[in-house]
């Protein structure tokens, strides 16, 4: 064929299935760049979902995909849990908070045991795109100890390694 495949894209659901069965949430955000020549390109799967915009979808929207069976498995919901991530690699802890959260729900926060975060990105403005939610649940009391890192925001660089 004259057009390369292109390779499958792999997204983190960033949901939990007991919250919101039969549905996923994905983190996702629009990748864009300028070219050598300054033509301003987007990424296709990140195009195809800018352009189905599912916050104004009146009705729910449908996409082919598959779902390969993840390694990771929770451990008791008593065992701490600390999580780092950065940018759209935050979408699994958020999972996992959601998970917390639905445990806590049914269950009582009695047995939760604290749950850490670590994110960084580089401007609160432009990349804190779920800080919104996770500071909800930190208020909750879900996440118990949410710390942000912002490295282009000040003078001095701020990361979280």
């Amino acid at each position: 064929t004259m057009l390369p495949v292109m390779k499958p894209r792999l997204y983190t659901i960033a949901s939990s299935t007991r919250q919101t069965p039969g549905s996923i949430e994905l983190t996702v955000i629009t990748n864009t760049w300028d070219t050598n020549s300054g033509v301003e390109k987007t990424g296709s799967c990140t195009d195809f979902f800018e352009r189905t915009d599912t916050g104004r979808a009146s009705e729910p929207v449908w996409m082919d995909c598959s779902i390969s069976p993840g390694s990771f498995q929770f451990g008791e919901p008593e065992v701490p849990m600390v999580m780092t991530g950065t940018g759209t690699g935050v979408a699994p802890f958020l999972a996992f908070a959601k998970e917390r959260d639905w445990y806590v729900q049914n269950h009582g926060p009695e047995r939760a045991g604290e749950m850490w975060l670590f994110f960084g990105c580089r401007n609160k403005a432009k990349d804190y795109i779920l800080g919104e939610e996770l500071e909800a649940l930190e208020e909750k009391g879900v996440l118990t100890h949410l710390r942000p890192a912002f490295s282009r925001d000040t003078a001095k660089k701020v990361y979280i390694q």
